[in-house]
This record gives structure tokens, sequence and C-alpha cells, in this order.
């Protein structure tokens, strides 16, 4: 009996869900609607669903399809059951990814607007938004290009995050009574040439098209179709995001008062050619500040400087150069991740924390390999290093294999991914850390395992390219490495079998005549012993050939 009346309180649920949506027609569009408050007979428009498996935008599907011109009624009624309902909501998205939709009219008695609810619709021209509306979230009007101006009632107090992101606006009017505008707002407002504010508003203010806070303490946003920026004096933090995605900027000057630099600050502002401290005393530059910016060439940082946040400066594809200032204590690396064009990064005298060998940056002490400039070539790590930090020379070309010294013991994630130019490689002897990706490097064929007994290790380091490489390793360990991980996950594991090794290169061959080195694939990989990095190879002289292993 309990099971009956479970399965009747069961249908009676979804009967009254049912009831709970309804279509109705009106200025020719069929609508579908949700009620909202039965009590209170109100209602919105039905919300779209999230596709997890969709790959690109809009990434969902919208609650309503509409083409053309959408006009909604302030009351809708039920076909089935008779009942009005008063429309108050839209739902979040509801008319996403409508690329015929060319116009909206919202009525006089919707209050509320659902995250996504009119993104990536690539036709819409034009938006009328009613008097009565009081909450709009994020990315609601976000990529549409077409959308060159909209009126934002006064009814609104915030503008949330990445409402207008990506939409063709070309100046906005931000009234009185708003008091908040969430990050990414305007990101990627290609087209926009201005921002006002009305003189009542107590938060912002507007000078020269350009949004700051009403004491021009703050930069909130410069317009991406500004080409040049002199930022006021009195201004003291840029935040994030203020020229994120700024394609039209070619110069900006900071002001003297200028000390804080917020995460994602210059991000993608790709048309950047000149960005001039001035005498700005800044003290820190967030994370990403100015990734992306790939016209920049150089940069000349303030001696103020203390704090670089991660990836500052990464994706700066004409950066040729870097110098850190004596004052930095705190680099959250990587700071250059794919600046390829950079030959030297250098650090000036009198920095307690950092110094940079040859280029490289390392900490003070020389134990820690920080960060290796991608246009380099070569690399020659000192005995001392013990750490290569994660992302240390990822994506480097570099000419030779990079001899990796037995006191180097943790080695961190994608330390050396898409590293190219190099196909041999040679584990450190004594490794106690190998992050993530650490050594997926496209061109290695051939990995040496060096270490005196076999062991095992939480992270995969050799990502895709364990699928084809071959591992080499002492007959000793061979077949516990065939079930450790992440040995075990190599195409192929060769062994050999020395008692020792050798710590320096012996042959019993005339140093005086001809002599030819091969790797264990049978190439010629040089003519001097003194050049081999560690790992195993043929010496051949004559008809005389003898294997050797260089640890």
């Amino acid at each position: 009996m309990k099971k009956i009346l479970l399965s009747l309180l069961g249908v009676c649920t979804a009967l009254s869900l049912l009831a709970q949506e309804f279509e109705y027609e009106y200025e020719g569009q069929k609508i579908r609607y949700v009620v909202v408050d039965e009590t209170a007979k109100t209602c919105g428009t039905a919300y779209g669903l999230w596709e997890t498996d969709c790959l690109e935008p809009p990434y969902a599907s919208p609650g309503n399809y509409v083409e053309g011109a959408l006009i909604l009624p302030s009351v809708v009624v039920n076909p089935q059951s008779g009942e009005e309902y008063t429309l108050v909501s839209i739902g979040e998205n509801g008319f996403i990814g409508c690329r015929g939709l060319t116009s909206v009219m919202i009525p006089e008695s919707v209050e509320s607007m659902g995250y996504d609810a009119f993104a990536y619709c690539s036709s819409l021209e034009s938006v009328s938004l009613p008097s009565t509306l009081k909450t709009v979230d994020g990315g609601a009007f976000s990529y549409c290009p077409l959308l060159s101006t909209i009126n934002i009632p006064e009814s609104l107090t915030v503008i949330s995050d990445g409402l207008f992101a990506g939409s063709g606006l070309t100046s906005i009017f931000i009234p009185a009574t708003v008091s908040e505008i969430g990050e990414n707002a305007f990101w990627y407002c290609n087209h926009l040439t201005e921002i006002n504010v009305s003189e009542d508003n107590t938060v912002y203010t507007s000078l020269d098209g350009v949004l700051y806070s009403k004491n021009m303490a703050t930069l909130f946003k410069c317009p991406d179709r500004k080409s040049s920026l002199v930022v006021p004096d009195g201004v003291e933090t840029i935040v994030s995001y203020a020229l994120g995605g700024n394609s039209g900027i070619t110069s900006v000057a900071l002001s003297s008062s200028v000390k804080t630099i917020e995460e994602f600050a210059f991000e993608r502002a790709t048309g950047l050619t000149s960005l001039s401290f001035g005498s700005a005393e800044i003290e820190s530059i967030g994370d990403y500040a100015f990734s992306g910016c790939t016209s920049l060439t150089s940069l000349s940082l303030p001696t103020s400087l203390t704090s670089i946040g991660r990836d500052a400066f990464s994706g700066c594809t004409s950066l040729e150069e870097l110098t850190i200032p004596a004052a930095v204590q705190s680099i959250g690396t990587p700071i250059l991740l794919g600046c390829k064009n950079l030959k030297s990064i250098s650090v000036e005298e009198g920095n307690e924390a950092y110094i940079s060998l040859d280029g490289v940056l390392y900490d003070k002490d020389v134990t820690t390999l920080l960060e290796f400039p991608r246009g380099k070539t070569d690399l020659s790590i000192p005995a001392s290093v013990a750490e290569i930090a994660p992302y240390a020379v990822c994506g480097a070309t570099l000419h030779e294999s990079p001899t990796l010294s037995e006191n180097i013991k943790i080695v961190g994630t994608e330390a050396f991914h898409y590293c190219d130019g190099f196909d041999t490689l040679t584990i450190p002897r004594y490794i106690e850390s190998m992050g993530e990706d650490a050594f997926d490097c496209p061109d290695v064929t051939s990995v040496y395992y060096n270490m005196p007994e076999a062991k095992a290790l939480p992270e995969e380091p050799f990502g895709r390219m364990a699928h084809y490489a071959t591992l080499y390793t002492p007959k000793s360990v061979a077949k516990y490495l065939r079930s450790y991980f992440p040995w075990n996950s190599f195409k192929k594991i060769l062994a050999y079998e020395f008692e020792d090794g050798v710590e320096e290169v012996c042959a019993d061959i005339d140093t005086a005549l001809p002599y030819e080195i091969f790797d264990v694939e049978s190439r010629l990989v040089a003519t001097e012993l003194s050049a081999l990095p560690a790992g195993i190879f043929i010496v051949r002289q004559g008809r005389v050939s003898k294997k050797i292993l260089v640890k």
C-alpha cells in the first residue's frame, strides 16, 4: 500500500511540474513560459540548458529559439487553464544563441534577467529595457556583435560581470543609480569609444570617455577604440581588465601616483607597443597583468616594484629582454611563458632574492632554476641547482638535450613540456619528484633511466611522449619498472647490463686516431668522448666496438 501511495504521489508531482510550463503566442512568436509564483500569478520565460559536451559557443540550448523581432507581453495566458500571469523574469540562457533574433522589447513588468539570457545572438541590433528591471545577471548581452547601443534603466544598480563582453557597443551611459560594475563588463567591446557617467553618480565618474572611481583613485575601464591613454595624476590602482582585451590601445603612459596594476589589467592588449611607467612608484603587478600583449618589444620596470604575479608577461611574443628590478622580492613563476623572442632575463645588482646567470633566472642561492628565456637555445644548468621550477623551460627549443646533474631532486609540473630540438633525455640519478608532464617533449625518442634502484612516482611526467619513446634501463631494475608507474607507460623498455656504469668515459681506443660514437639506435651522435651527455653509447674505431654508459 505504501508503494502505491508513493507512486501516486510521484505521478501527481510530475503532473504538477508539467502544469508549471506552458506556451503562449503573442505578436507571431510562440514562447514557452514557466510559472514563478502560482499564488502571485507571476511567470518567466523558460530557461535554457547547459550542454556539458558542447565544445563551441554558445555552450547551451535556449529555452526558446526565435527569429526576427521579439516583443514580449507583460501579461500572458496559460491556454490550458485560462489563467493570466504577469511576466516578471527572463530565464537563464532563455534566448541564448538565437542567431536570427534582430530586436527585443521587454515589457514594463520584468524585474530580472538570468545569466546569458541573450548571449551569442549574432544578429541582435536593438534592445529595449523596462524601467522595472532590477537585476541582470552576468553575460546577458555578451557576444552580440551588432548591438551598438543600449539604454540602462535607472532601476538597475549593478552592471554584472561580463554583461556586455564581446558586444558591439560604441558608447554607454552609466546612470546615477549604478553603484557596482563587475569585472569583464565591457571586455572585448572592440567598438567602444566612450563610457559616460551621470554627474549624480556617487561611485563612478568619466574623464575623456574613460571610467574611473568618483575620487579618481582607480581606473576601471578604458574603451577599446581609444588608441592612447595618459593616466591622470591621483590614480593609484588599475583594476582587473581595465584594458584587458583592448586591441585598439597602442600607447599608455602612467602617472607617478600609480602603485598597483591588478591581475589581467592589460591582458591581451594586442596593439600595445609603448608602455611608459615614468616615475610611477608601482609596488605590484598582478597575475597575467600584461599576458598576451603581443606587440610589446621592451619594458622598463620601475625600481619600486617588489612583486610580480604569475604569467605577468607570458605570451608577450615580441618581448626581447626584461630586467628584474633590485627591489623585487616575489615572482610568481612562470612570468614569461611563450615569450619566443626573449633572449635574456637580467636582474639588477643588489636584488636579495634573485640572480641571473647566462640570461637565465635563478633564486639567489642558485638552487632553483626559475625561468629560462624562450628565445635562447642553449641551456647549461649549474651543479648547485636542485630544483627545476614548474614551467621553467616549457616550450623552449634547445639545440641539444639538457644535461641534468645528479644533484637535481625536483622537476616541477611541465618544466620541460613541449621543449623540442633534442631526441634523448636522461633522468637525474637521484630524482625524488617529477611533476605532471614535466618531460612531455615531442622530439624525444630515447629516455635513459639512471637511478640505482627502481622507484615508482605518483605523477605522469612523460605524457604522450611515453607512447612512442623507448626507455633504456639497467637490467637490475627493468623487471620492476615494467610494473611501476609511470615507467610502465612507455611503449618499449630495453634493459642493458652494467655492474656500476662509469663515472668517466673510458674505452679501449686510441684517441689519437679517428673514432665514431653512436647511440643505441645506431645514429652517429659525436666524434669526441668529452662531448657526450649522460646515456648509453657505442664507441667504434675500425673493427673494435665498445658499449659505454655515461653517468
